[in-house]
């Protein structure tokens, strides 16, 4: 059996070797993984992950002089949606509605930090193979709630099991269907 701490030095080497740049990759890895088990999860760590980031920018860019931002190769139809959000708020009817989405927008960091901190082929197969495991779990997890509400509601009325399965559903490890 390997040890954690094995583990851990393994999984560091496909990992950035400055410090703010290693973290901001494991808070997105974290971010990644904790999708399916709480949003709320999911935006801390990639807030984490977005100020690591910054401050490695920060820190990098007097050191080495040449610390660039790769930017994926939408970024010229992104900025226009961005803009035009924004722009459709000023003409709107309630524009402090549109706060909200406007908010929203900033979720988008999550394709300039992928795109900057994952820097090997090993970490990014490490990050599907965490989704696919977490998916695979939260599958199993909704196929039993359905067996067990099925079961439930077939035993307390057999004359309408669908419309009473209906009214609930089975929510996987999130606290709503949607998710």
């Amino acid at each position: 059996m390997t040890s954690l701490r094995g583990l851990a030095d393994s999984a560091r080497a496909y990992l950035p070797p400055e410090p703010f740049a290693r973290w901001a990759a494991v808070f997105f890895t974290l971010s990644v993984w904790t999708l399916l088990i709480s949003l709320a999860a999911t935006q801390a760590f990639l807030a984490l992950s977005s100020l690591c980031y910054v401050v490695h920018l920060i820190r990098e860019k007097p050191a080495r002089g040449n610390c660039k931002i790769s930017f994926p190769p939408i970024k010229i139809p992104l900025a226009i949606f961005c803009v035009w959000t924004f722009f459709s708020m000023l003409f709107a009817e309630d524009p402090a509605a549109g706060g909200f989405v406007a908010r929203k927008l900033i979720l988008f960091v999550i394709l300039l930090v992928a795109v900057n901190v994952i820097r090997s082929l090993r970490h990014l197969e490490f990050l599907f193979f965490g989704i696919f495991v977490e998916a695979g779990l939260a599958g199993l997890l909704g196929a039993i709630q359905f067996t067990a509400q099925y079961l439930h509601v077939s035993a307390l009325n057999p004359q309408r099991v669908f419309q009473t399965m209906m009214l609930t559903r089975i929510t996987g490890f999130m606290g709503h269907w949607m998710n």
